[in-house]
């Protein structure tokens, strides 16, 4: 899609574009420091959302006896937070595309975080229903976003190593939430004070995270893709290669900024959605991909159940 081919009198000629060679500098480029930095980045935000979204189930092991819940609310407390991460997923995927990633990279985290602070304060089960429902907003936006960042980044031959580096982090964030829960609950703490420590504690590595977001340019397979900004698109590619291109391909910059300024128009106009339903992809990719994480979840997270009953009695 960014490659220009254009052809001469004879229709034999290929030409490529500046695009064409920044997008093959960043497949080519060696494993550097950047790419350690966006696979921390992106991966502390799925640590952040698998914490965030599981620890309810450990906090209510003991709340549920302390506010006296029944099967409803309980229930309530927790599908609330996975029904707003398919919402949270919708908005902010979609503003991701429109708007950009660097605008929408921090934005989830600030939601999530005041989600979860919020939570820790609620009064009655009500409220915290309603603040659960705002943190899983947050988190339905920064899992496609945490995946994307790293994705667009990756350089060809490490993408897969990247990507499943950055997976692993739910697994920790799902164990990282029972143990702090044996802790709490053995420390002597009263139990009304427990569960709100551990739902507050989820905002502290998205606020962390929000940080090291910042410090992240727009992607520049966006860049090119839907701005034609080759210039900005170059300068990402020279942080993330650690060279310096040196003048020749700003001089190329500027001849194929008409073409790009177009080609981001004919993006933008572009049935998103019509194609995401095409039987294909929901064949070969929506079905399997989104069903190999219904065993996944559950195997990590029952385990510890027993264990925080116990410790909560």
């Amino acid at each position: 899609m960014i490659e220009e081919n254009t052809a001469d009198l004879t229709g034999s000629t290929h030409h490529i574009t500046p695009a064409h060679t920044i997008l093959a500098a960043l497949d080519e480029s060696a494993f550097t420091g950047f790419h350690w930095k966006a696979m921390i980045t992106s991966g502390m935000g799925f640590f952040t959302d698998a914490y965030d979204l599981f620890i309810i189930g450990v906090a209510l092991s003991v709340l549920t006896p302390l506010w006296h819940l029944n099967a409803l609310e309980v229930g309530l407390l927790g599908s609330t937070s996975l029904i707003a991460a398919a919402f949270g997923a919708l908005l902010f995927g979609r503003l991701a595309d429109a708007i950009g990633r660097h605008a929408i990279y921090g934005l989830t985290l600030v939601v999530l975080a005041i989600g979860a602070i919020a939570s820790a304060f609620s009064p009655n089960v009500f409220w915290l229903i309603a603040f659960r429902f705002i943190l899983g907003i947050g988190i339905g936006g920064d899992y496609p976003l945490s995946a994307t960042l790293m994705s667009e980044y990756a350089n060809r031959r490490d993408r897969g190593k990247m990507g499943t580096m950055v997976f692993s982090m739910q697994a920790l964030g799902l164990i990282f939430g029972p143990l702090v829960a044996l802790f709490l609950l053995s420390s002597g703490i009263n139990h009304d004070l427990v569960w709100r420590i551990m739902l507050a504690l989820g905002a502290v590595p998205a606020l962390a995270t929000f940080y090291l977001r910042r410090q992240i340019d727009e992607t520049p397979r966006y860049a090119l893709a839907m701005r034609g900004d080759i210039n900005g698109a170059t300068r990402t590619i020279d942080a993330v290669t650690s060279k310096s291109r040196g003048t020749a391909r700003t001089r190329t910059a500027a001849p194929a900024s008409r073409h790009n300024t177009s080609q981001k128009k004919t993006n933008r106009g572009k049935p998103w959605l019509s194609l995401l339903l095409k039987p294909p992809y929901v064949r070969w990719l929506s079905i399997p991909c989104s069903s190999s994480w219904l065993p996944l979840c559950p195997a990590i997270s029952l385990p510890s159940s027993p264990l925080i009953a116990w410790a909560a009695n």
